[in-house]
């Protein structure tokens, strides 16, 4: 498929436009700039301009063309191309990279308008918004929160320091990379915040106007947006992710009293979290925060407090070296005349330095000592600063209740960035790369800059401040490209999280509830543990394993990746043996028939691939499903494929006429996961909707519907036996249930995160789950207890397989974060 974007095309979409280079209904280029073909229209939506997706060569990005009815406003022209233009000066992995030349005019045919185009990379991710719905609007931890907020004031500072402000902050334009960093969009709306502005601000008393109902604070609705506007949408973000509830909701705001109530629906935060965000929101702009260096100062203590701050430099020693600092002004680029090119004007390494490894201050910038460069020695130890208060955030006028330490059950979802990326990344799409163990790299550091805003009076207690930051950046080599921030080693952490965990009463563990009979698993002191040794880590994905499948024999491994590509694996000589191109966005999902002929992989472009196992050619696609697929699975007899979509659907499909023989409907959210019992005969799937529904694959309907999880269910799977299903979801909770009765009959507490995925090891008695907390537990299915727990630090592991080695088991497990396929030795 090729679409025209000639807007006056009567057939943009004409079916002999995929191999031809113009159009043939009305004759216009389709091959733009020579090199860039649309594929598909994203939305017509989006502000002044409609949204493609195209390729440039199999490589996807995005394509804005600005909407002819505003060609003839410069006004709207401006804004368009400002985009670009803001982009250019960025260089940081938060924001969307835009192509060289990458803003460009196109004349569909001859004697048309021109179309205002503007291409730029797309991101392999959800937006905020999407990701909350999928979770089932699950609110975020604090400790998920501080490190999205870390990740967004690095942005935020970076853009405001080159004199622009964003705006149109809101979870619509944060996105979510598949490494788990927070990417900021649509810039269309963004401001230069010059003397010029402020001036007219203040003679006109208004510009121009841009909202989004409950993002925006009040000065922005009377058309006086300033910097610390972006401050109050940010804050609003993170209201709704901390409660899953939007700042509109009438839960949390009082329009009567423009008064937000929000944190009883964050009971799981401290007081100064709740307190910062507070600040954020505050109705007026001078009970906000000043600038971005406050926002640093502040969310780095919440770090630290935390346990989430970075090794580096001794502050002490680099405020002793203020006189090195350079405290030039930002960098000013031009007025928007005409689209940038980004190589003309590159941002200059010397108004950029580091977060700073360590928190700054124990409090606000307030109270920075005046003297701090000359006796860098009044400035307290890092060590001294304050944990976070235990007590729950209560607001005036509000009298504070006491606060009873109690277990949260509705546990929040956290994501946490990875840090383990291989310093030597394949060139996408081919690799021929040997498998290896792949160590981490050492933690880097994220690149921000530190000059206050222009119109502001710089004190001395910030420029102690800037200046720790500048030298503090010398932790760090600035290479002209983007560092990541990536936490440091957080095995202790996971492990003093699981000790957490599992510090309960006797009485919380009780091996069975009087009331319901459910059994409780016990204590894992009490089950003897498995040893285990990783083996080997495959290397040559260029994005995160999503899926993997193994041959019955155990010899041969399927892995589907974000990096568009499947790979199958010889796991006797630990060698790849093929690589299948051909999907167009992430896999998400790869089956292996049973008969080892045939592979099917699924993903964000909605299309099912066949290929033969034998030659690694396609076979054929399947379509049908209007969004994502998120998992397959095939019968025992090879001859029937069975799909699971975002659209809510389940598709049963012939492979021998690689037709569509079925539909099941019924869900009312995402399908994450589908499982077949030993016979053959039921269905399970295991959906967002908070439900697991079984069916009956002979005649294609529902014959019982699970309700138990509180949040997102991502997991299921039949026990050996066909007697018992387990579950597992975003409420860190396994659950399993009697298939004669379809009650439940245990809960499984363990993991400190969402359940991704659950497998049960050959021979019936073990349960391997794994989980967004960085961690594999093998569980004991007679006794239901935990025996073992294997981490995978920066890896939120999604998938598993397991197959028999000799007298052992091998886990092999691919996770979001990490490029790598992990194998472990498990003594049985």
């Amino acid at each position: 498929m090729a679409l025209c974007i000639n807007p006056a095309c009567s057939s943009p979409n004409h079916p002999d436009n995929a191999v031809q280079s113009h159009c043939q209904s009305c004759g216009a280029n389709l091959i733009l700039q020579g090199r860039y073909r649309v594929m598909r229209l994203l939305t017509d939506r989006s502000g002044f301009g409609r949204v493609y997706e195209i390729f440039e060569r199999d490589q996807p990005k995005i394509l804005k063309v600005l909407k002819p009815t505003y060609n003839g406003n410069p006004k709207a022209v401006q804004l368009f191309e400002q985009e670009a233009l803001v982009l250019g000066h960025l260089d940081h992995p938060g924001v969307p990279r835009i192509d060289t030349d990458g803003c460009f005019q196109v004349i569909p045919v001859k004697g048309s308008e021109p179309l205002h185009c503007i291409v730029m990379e797309k991101i392999d991710g959800p937006n905020l918004s999407e990701w909350m719905r999928q979770q089932g609007n699950h609110p975020i931890s604090e400790r998920q929160a501080v490190h999205w907020l870390q990740q967004l004031v690095e942005v935020l500072h970076l853009v405001h320091q080159q004199r622009y402000f964003h705006r149109d902050i809101k979870p619509d334009n944060i996105m979510l990379r598949s490494s788990g960093q927070l990417v900021l969009v649509d810039f269309g709306a963004v401001r230069e915040m010059s003397f010029t502005y402020f001036e007219q601000l203040e003679a006109t008393g208004g510009i121009t106007r841009i909202s989004s109902a409950g993002y925006t604070p009040p000065e922005q609705e009377r058309g006086q947006a300033v910097p610390q506007s972006d401050f109050f949408s940010l804050g609003c973000t993170f209201i709704y992710l901390l409660t899953g509830k939007k700042p509109t909701d009438v839960d949390i705001y009082h329009p009567m009293t423009n008064e937000y109530n929000w944190q009883p629906f964050a009971p799981h935060i401290s007081a100064e979290l709740a307190h910062f965000i507070d600040r954020l929101t505050a109705p007026r702009v001078v009970d906000r925060p000043t600038s971005t260096l406050e926002l640093l100062a502040k969310v780095n203590q919440l770090q630290m407090a935390l346990g989430q701050s970075f090794q580096g430099v001794d502050l002490r020693q680099g405020l002793a070296e203020a006189g090195q600092v350079s405290t030039s002004p930002p960098f000013a680029p031009p007025k928007v005349d005409q689209c940038h090119d980004r190589s003309a004007d590159p941002l200059t390494a010397n108004h950029l330095a580091t977060l700073p490894p360590v928190d700054l201050f124990t409090g606000y910038p307030d109270s920075v000592p005046a003297n701090a460069a000359a006796h860098p020695d009044s400035i307290p130890s890092p060590s001294a600063a304050p944990p976070l208060s235990a007590q729950r955030y209560n607001p005036q006028p509000y009298e504070a209740q006491p606060y009873e330490a109690q277990p949260y059950n509705a546990q929040p979802y956290e994501i946490y960035e990875s840090s383990s990326i291989p310093a030597e990344v394949e060139p996408y799409p081919d690799s021929d790369q040997a498998p290896k163990l792949v160590p981490h790299p050492a933690p880097t550091h994220a690149v921000v800059s530190t000059s206050a805003y222009p119109w502001q009076r710089v004190s001395w207690r910030w420029l102690g401040l800037g200046v720790g930051l500048i030298v503090l950046a010398g932790s760090v080599v600035w290479g002209g490209r983007s560092l990541q921030p990536s936490f440091s080693n957080s095995s202790d952490r996971s492990t003093t999280d699981n000790q957490a965990a599992n510090h309960k009463t006797a009485a919380d563990k009780s091996a069975a509830n009087p009331e319901t009979g459910e059994d409780h698993s016990a204590s894992p002191s009490a089950a003897p543990s498995l040893g285990f040794s990783p083996a080997l880590s495959l290397q040559g994905h260029t994005g995160s394993v999503n899926s993997l499948a193994l041959s019955l024999d155990g010899q041969t491994l399927v892995s589907g990746s974000n990096d568009r590509t499947v790979r199958i694996w010889n796991l006797m000589t630990g060698e790849k043996q093929r690589q299948l191109v051909g999907h167009r966005d992430r896999i998400h999902a790869v089956a292996l028939s049973p008969n080892g002929q045939t592979i099917a992989s699924g993903g964000g472009d909605a299309v099912i691939k066949l290929w033969a196992v034998e030659s690694g050619e396609a076979i054929a696609p399947l379509t049908g499903h209007a969004s994502a697929i998120n998992d397959l699975i095939i019968t025992p007899d090879s001859q029937t494929l069975i799909s699971a979509s975002t659209d809510k659907t389940i598709k049963l499909w012939n492979l021998v006429t690689r037709t569509e023989i079925g539909t099941l409907t019924g869900h009312s959210s995402y399908i994450n996961q589908l499982s077949l019992s030993p016979d053959g005969t039921l269905l399970a799937s295991a959906s967002a909707d908070r439900t697991i529904k079984v069916w009956n694959l002979t005649s294609q309907q529902q014959v019982a519907t699970l309700t138990d999880h509180t949040s997102p269910v991502n997991t299921v799977i039949f026990s050996h036996d066909g007697s018992r299903l387990i579950s597992g979801g975003a409420d860190n909770q396994i659950k399993i249930w009697d298939l004669a009765t379809y009650q439940r009959i245990a809960t499984l507490d363990k993991h400190t995160n969402a359940i991704n995925t659950v497998k049960i090891a050959p021979g019936g008695q073990h349960l391997v789950s794994a989980s967004a907390d960085q961690t594999l537990v093998i569980w004991d299915l007679n006794t239901q207890q935990p025996l073992q727990t294997i981490p995978w630090t920066n890896t939120f592991i999604d998938t598993v397989a397991i197959r028999i080695s000799g007298p052992n088991w091998q886990l092999i497990a691919g996770g979001e974060g990490n490029h790598t396929i992990q194998i472990w030795d498990v003594e049985r």
